[in-house]
């Protein structure tokens, strides 16, 4: 079992730029803002990490007009984050893409995989989650999309 938990931040998120490693091509974070933003980081090595972005893309396929994934590949090479995009189905609201610089990851202080940042409408980081969501989080988080 994975050991879980759960930080309210509160915090203002900057505009990152981001590059989905399939269409490649740069996205913003505020090109979301009207919508809820979940920031998954993980890395290939992370079995929690798989079991955590399937739970999460089938919530993105739940929601698509209310949530917004960004899956964050913390690999040291995008191969990694191409073949975790390939293994899945591709939403329009569901991006893979490379922190090769890890700018996110040392902006949100995520040093343990998974993790995953939710951002209100508006851009505000709300919640940070150490350890892994789950389908029995699933219910918390969309009550947050409604």
């Amino acid at each position: 079992m994975t050991d879980v938990s759960a930080t309210d931040i509160r915090q203002p998120v900057p505009n990152f730029i981001f590059y989905d490693v399939q269409e490649k091509k740069p996205h913003q974070i505020m090109d979301f803002k009207n919508k809820t933003v979940i920031i998954g980081f993980w890395s290939s090595w992370c079995r929690p990490c798989r079991r955590e972005f399937r739970v999460l893309s089938d919530m993105a396929r739940t929601h698509p007009d209310k949530m917004v994934l960004v899956m964050m590949s913390e690999d040291n090479d995008e191969d990694h984050a191409m073949d975790l995009s390939r293994s899945f189905p591709h939403l329009h609201n569901v991006y893979v893409t490379w922190d090769q610089r890890r700018v996110m990851q040392n902006f949100f202080q995520v040093f343990r995989y998974p993790g995953s940042i939710i951002i209100a409408p508006g851009g505000v980081a709300q919640r940070k989650i150490i350890g892994g969501i789950s389908h029995d989080d699933e219910q918390g988080i969309a009550a947050a999309l409604h």
